[in-house]
């Protein structure tokens, strides 16, 4: 692993409380929380290091935006960086549903699509924002289907399925889509976010015969 240091580049404001996104939890003071609004614009992440090709890195397990700055890299130390002894202030006293989550093998195999034509880590994505409170639609771009239990959350322009089985505290991922319509994908169609070839080539990729 390795630690990045970037910066917030499209972050223009910040304001000192915020509310954290944990179901139950007070507005906290900025500085108290891991919110990416803040006064000086610096963000820190720990990855994993998938390999080195000159000057390149792979990383995976990381939420940054395309052409996000960096600013530094360093190693990251489980001697020094770790600490099993350290308090989590007070998060301690907010109430948390942790759950379990798996990946139906479509949905796994569409993930890895994804992160290896160079998009996004939607497995990590999915662990970060499913393991804990995966049904807090007022926090996360989660909206619920009408099957009961079914849901879907946004990732940017992606789309992941699934359902939550309260009872056994776990979360499956059925599915991972497009969440441009067809009509979007037409050729010479507006591209705001520069990645609808990307998705015209998931939806070729993945289409039903």
């Amino acid at each position: 692993r390795i630690w990045v240091i970037f910066e917030l580049h499209l972050n223009e404001s910040w304001h000192p409380l915020v509310q954290p996104p944990h179901e139950g939890a007070s507005r906290r003071g900025l500085f108290a929380t891991r919110s990416p609004h803040r006064p000086n614009r610096i963000g820190l992440t720990c990855v994993r290091l998938l390999g080195i090709d000159g000057l390149n890195l792979s990383v995976a397990g990381h939420d940054l935006l395309d052409a996000t700055p960096v600013l530094d890299i360093k190693p990251y130390l489980p001697y020094a960086d770790a600490f099993d002894d350290a308090a989590i202030g007070w998060l301690e006293d907010v109430p948390v549903r942790h759950y379990s989550l798996s990946f139906d093998d479509d949905a796994a195999t569409r993930a890895r699509w994804i992160f290896e034509h160079g998009a996004l880590d939607c497995d990590n994505f999915a662990r970060v924002q499913l393991m804990q409170d995966p049904t807090d639609a007022e926090r996360k771009r989660i909206s619920a289907k009408p099957t009961p239990g079914d849901f879907v959350i946004a990732y940017r322009t992606w789309r992941l399925d699934y359902v939550v089985m309260d009872e056994a505290r776990s979360v499956r991922v059925t599915g991972i889509r497009s969440g441009y319509s067809t009509e979007d994908l037409v050729a010479g169609s507006a591209d705001r976010h520069d990645d609808k070839e990307l998705h015209r080539a998931f939806v070729q990729q993945f289409s039903a015969p």
